[in-house]
């Protein structure tokens, strides 16, 4: 079996925050970001969640004007000085739309609100910011390099490995 884990690159996300001083983080989400969330709370940081609602089978641009709109509403309803003071985005499409949002208010990134992301390398919206972010980044033909090789062991050998994991990679920004 190949398992797909965001176990590796969440826990060293946690562990970034932690060990920079962050204690607590918002996380935008269009889906589910249970296991970012249980990460940084494993390591002492407080998680806000700030559900993107979106229309069922949304993806890409959608969730993007999505996350914009919902991005402008909070803007709307609090000064910058009242934003969180770190913020998660669980989707490069999510962050696409927020920071476009954020960009036209004024926001700065890192010095009104530092930001994490997670991003897909070669597909997806790719990540736009004039400072490089903190992120945790999969890399698709990659996975997909170790999906072929894991097919073709099989294919040379009978077996099919146990042990197969992709996933995303923490960077830091």
């Amino acid at each position: 079996m190949i398992r797909w884990s965001c176990d590796s690159a969440n826990a060293a996300f946690a562990a970034h925050c932690r060990n920079t001083g962050v204690d607590e983080l918002t996380v935008m989400s269009a889906w589910n970001a249970d296991s970012v969330v249980e990460a940084l709370q494993s390591e002492g940081v407080k998680v806000n969640a700030w559900p993107v609602e979106t229309p069922p089978g949304a993806s890409g641009s959608v969730v993007a004007q999505y996350a914009l709109e919902f991005m402008n509403a909070k803007l709307a309803e609090r000064s910058i000085s009242l934003l969180p003071k770190a913020l998660f985005f669980d989707d490069d499409y999510v962050a696409s739309g927020a920071l476009t949002a954020m960009l036209w208010k004024g926001v700065r990134v890192p010095e009104s609100v530092r930001v994490a992301t997670f991003s897909t390398l070669s597909c997806g919206s790719g990540l736009v910011s004039p400072v490089p972010l903190t992120r945790t980044e999969v890399d698709p033909i990659a996975c997909g390099r170790t999906i072929a090789g894991t097919v073709l062991d099989y294919l040379r050998t009978g077996i099919f490995p146990s042990d197969v994991t992709i996933g995303p990679a923490f960077i830091k920004g």
